[in-house]
């Protein structure tokens, strides 16, 4: 596939599944970092159309001033993280490649970046992290603890929640094991949680609902909440949940799934800033 578009000082384009960037000297010089960062955002996101991809950004036509500058911008930004598999950085020099390396040994990244100074290699990368991805995505993940299931899929975290006793009440205890399954699985990142209730019932202690509304580690990774939901008794309890205990994080309730992916797409791209 090819796809590219142009700006003045900048280029990109898709070939053989990997997005390609191609920096022009002055383009470090004459854009803000906003402007930087929205230029490749607003890019890829119309270029890639939703597929995850590795980013192969060459530096070699600019300074290494401006190198550094822009390594600095895109190798942590969170936004262009949500949308890539892997950011490689083709500069100049070995010189500048290994002052990159030092700053990015000091990163903790989910989504890694890469430096070289040889294009074969470089390209070489970004095939490997395709094929791995493609590789890992036939095999998705699920967690399954008794009768409830997690996974990601879509950049959406799914709980499909499956209880057929009215009597239960939901406990801290599972929910401490829920907490660190949803962590575990996101690795880090935040998105949209779909909660698929249809086939449950009962009720939660007060103490459960605080800890799975207020955990501090749900919190930074729960962008939204769709639950999905086919009883008039459930909707009600869900209701009092966001009520009382998270009047925050915002919800939608849906009876339908695809109707709960689209709130949980657009959810996630309003949250990163995805037109």
């Amino acid at each position: 596939m090819m796809y590219d578009t142009i700006t003045p000082t900048i280029k990109f384009w898709i070939d053989q599944h990997i997005i390609h960037c191609e920096i022009y000297s002055g383009f470090g010089k004459i854009n803000s970092e906003s402007e930087i960062e929205k230029i490749f955002i607003n890019e890829i996101s119309t270029i890639s159309e939703g597929k995850f991809l590795p980013i192969l950004i060459n530096l070699r036509e600019v300074n290494d001033s401006s190198s550094i500058r822009i390594f600095k911008l895109l190798s942590r930004n969170t936004k262009l993280n949500s949308l890539v598999l892997s950011k490689t950085f083709l500069v100049k020099s070995y010189s500048l490649k290994g002052l990159l390396l030092i700053y990015n040994f000091t990163s903790n990244l989910i989504v890694p970046n890469t430096v070289f100074n040889d294009y074969d290699l470089a390209i070489a990368d970004c095939t490997e992290v395709f094929k791995n991805f493609n590789g890992k995505k036939k095999k998705k993940t699920t967690v399954q603890i008794e009768d409830s299931r997690f996974w990601i899929e879509d950049g959406i975290l799914f709980c499909h929640f499956k209880n057929k006793d009215a009597n239960y009440k939901l406990d801290t205890a599972k929910v401490e094991i829920f907490i660190k399954t949803v962590t575990k699985l996101c690795n880090g990142k935040a998105m949209p949680f779909l909660i698929d209730a249809r086939d449950s019932r009962g009720t939660f202690s007060s103490e459960a609902a605080t800890l799975f509304a207020k955990s501090p580690k749900l919190v930074n990774l729960r962008i939204s909440e769709a639950f999905l939901l086919n009883s008039i008794g459930i909707k009600l309890l869900i209701t009092s949940y966001k009520r009382i205990y998270d009047p925050i994080t915002p919800y939608a309730v849906f009876s339908n799934i695809n109707a709960a992916k689209q709130y949980c797409i657009e959810s996630k791209n309003k949250y990163y800033g995805i037109s």
